[in-house]
């Protein structure tokens, strides 16, 4: 695949492995930082309006009470594959 990338087209130019672990910017703010950044995030995005177009996640739990979660998530919309799950686990 990468042979074909290289030969196809010729743009790309180099390729190098990557020498760094990428992290997140609030994995190096401590905890009270981590949640006035998320608070000011949280306030500054421009939720969906409740009839907007939904997309489903599957997954083993949601957590609806974190703030850049909640205000997207309406409870009466979240279900259970497994029925004796709780939906928010």
């Amino acid at each position: 695949m990468i042979e074909i990338m290289l030969f196809a087209r010729f743009a790309i130019m180099e390729l190098r492995l990557a020498t760094d672990t990428p992290t997140f910017i609030l994995d190096t703010l401590d905890d009270d930082k981590q949640i006035a950044w998320i608070d000011d995030f949280a306030n500054r995005v421009q939720w969906p309006v409740s009839d907007a177009p939904s997309a489903y996640l599957l997954d083993s739990g949601v957590n609806p009470a974190h703030n850049l979660i909640e205000p997207s998530i309406a409870a009466n919309k979240q279900d259970a594959v497994v029925r004796s799950r709780a939906v928010d686990d």
